[in-house]
């Protein structure tokens, strides 16, 4: 390289400037992940039950979110037990209608479907023209529809 001295002055100062730019977020990140590793075990949280708000003490909080933790696991999987059965049981009921019937719980339930989704585009349509976001008006998946005749 063929420069004058200021030019190369310059440029190896712009190169050391970029490199301690580079080496900043290297830093903070080794800052954070020493910060989180000393940071406490996280407290538990859960859901308090109905109006224990004003009512319980920190500490009783605390042991509620605990116990909460603690049936957690057992009662996600009895709800998916839960699940299972419901589907057993209206696949042997579903399995009690002719074919016509079934025919027309198809019709009924796509019927439904399709109301639900005229529903929320009218909803959206609605929003829009008043200015609100379409993420606060309409629900993301409208609930299944089942027929219990």
């Amino acid at each position: 390289m063929n420069l004058p001295l200021w030019k190369k002055l310059v440029v190896v100062t712009v190169m050391m400037g970029f490199a301690g730019v580079a080496s900043q977020p290297l830093q903070l990140l080794a800052q954070k992940a020493e910060a989180k590793a000393a940071a406490p075990a996280a407290k538990p949280k859960g859901r308090l039950p109905a109006y224990y708000k004003d009512l319980v003490t920190t500490e009783q909080k605390d042991k509620i979110y605990a116990l909460q933790s603690k049936y957690d696991a057992q009662i996600a999987t009895l709800a998916d037990q839960i699940k299972t059965i419901q589907k057993q049981r209206d696949g042997e009921i579903e399995a009690l209608l002719s074919a016509e019937q079934k025919a027309k719980l198809e019709k009924l339930r796509a019927d439904a479907k399709a109301k639900a989704q005229e529903k929320a585009a009218a909803r959206k349509a609605a929003a829009e023209k008043a200015g609100i976001t379409a993420a606060v008006a309409v629900p993301a998946v409208p609930p299944t529809v089942k027929s219990t005749k």
